[in-house]
């Protein structure tokens, strides 16, 4: 059987060999690689202790692997393909078999448009991604843009229909809840409609969600990100059920924190964005849309995966971000505000 063409095999590599940002001397190659098929079938058992990671995935590589390989999440290995079964010994590495890379995988919910949207984009070089809507139609066109990720059309509040839609994932590194509905109005006028809209969706949904992938995150030790908003830190008139559901969402982020300790739990509380969904508000409030006033959705996808990328070594509990209107040349985004 012949390798892969232009992968060369590993006996032959005499240089630093360098996949990504991960560098391997063939000798680190040969202390890694050397297993038969049988063992590759089995789990690797994790060498990762509790609040002590390792820069590299646990459980995909021993223990003994240089320190010096990083620490992002997107750049570490998948086990060893070994051709024909068995990888010998050839001067110092083995001379069958060959690297593949091992993407992590994210899955967003309200993926199709806006922030979600954005997120996506995000993190599709680094990523396998699922990309979660109300239905197949919503997804087609971010999944032609995104090439690779795969649609996970669902209602969330049909718990039926979300636990068959993700009864086959059996690992996931990244859940991103984005998913969420908007009402605004005086307590006085509110209806029992609305509030069970918005707590199902803003809140039920995303516990549910979260509960029927633990065991996936657990097997990751993965990182769930929640997309809360200001209005969860603070609730304003007319708002009452929107911020009542992120205040109740973010109570439910710092529970998850403390009951799934091998997991990482963010709440990012981003200010108006500039999306869809701004724009209703700003219709609901009866004032004039002006873009440049809200953050835009690229800059909270970047908090995101800036959040993601954080060293193991820190746990990023909640992200904060309030908007600056673009509306002058220096408050344009990149450009930091002068001071007197």
């Amino acid at each position: 059987m012949k390798l892969p063409p232009q992968q060369p095999a590993l006996g032959q590599l005499r240089q630093p060999h360098s996949i990504e940002r991960v560098t391997f001397t063939t000798r680190d190659v040969a202390n890694m690689a050397c297993v038969d098929q049988q063992h590759l079938q089995r789990p690797m058992e994790s060498h990762t202790r509790r609040g002590d990671r390792s820069p590299i995935h646990p459980g995909r590589f021993p223990a003994h692997m240089p320190d010096a390989l990083g620490g992002q999440p997107s750049h570490y290995l998948d086990e060893r393909l070994i051709e024909g079964g068995t990888c010998a010994p050839a001067g110092d590495a083995c001379h069958q078999g060959y690297f593949r890379r091992m993407r992590p995988t994210a899955l967003i919910t309200g993926a199709s448009r806006g922030l979600g949207a954005a997120i996506a984009r995000e993190l599709h070089p680094t990523y396998d991604l699922l990309l979660g809507a109300r239905t197949e139609r919503a997804l087609t066109e971010i999944l032609f843009e995104l090439p690779g990720a795969t649609g996970l059309p669902v209602e969330l509040c049909d718990f039926d229909a979300v636990a068959d839609a993700v009864r086959g994932i059996d690992r996931l590194d990244v859940l991103v809840h984005n998913a969420s509905v908007i009402s605004l109005g005086l307590v006085a006028e509110s209806t029992v409609a609305q509030w069970r809209k918005t707590l199902e969706t803003n809140v039920i949904a995303v516990a549910e969600l979260t509960r029927l992938l633990l065991p996936a995150l657990r097997v990751a030790e993965g990182h769930v990100v929640l997309i809360n908003s200001t209005a969860g830190l603070q609730a304003y008139d007319r708002w009452s059920t929107y911020a009542a559901s992120k205040f109740a969402l973010r109570a439910f982020a710092d529970a998850l924190r403390l009951e799934e300790p091998q997991l990482r739990v963010t709440s990012i509380h981003p200010g108006r964005i500039d999306t869809d969904m701004q724009k209703t508000i700003i219709e609901l409030e009866r004032k004039t849309y002006n873009p440049a006033e809200y953050l835009t959705p690229q800059s909270v996808a970047r908090a995101v995966r800036q959040a993601l990328e954080t060293p193991l070594d820190a746990h990023p509990t909640m992200v904060v971000l309030r908007q600056i209107p673009r509306d002058t040349p220096e408050r344009a985004p990149g450009v930091r505000p002068t001071t007197c």
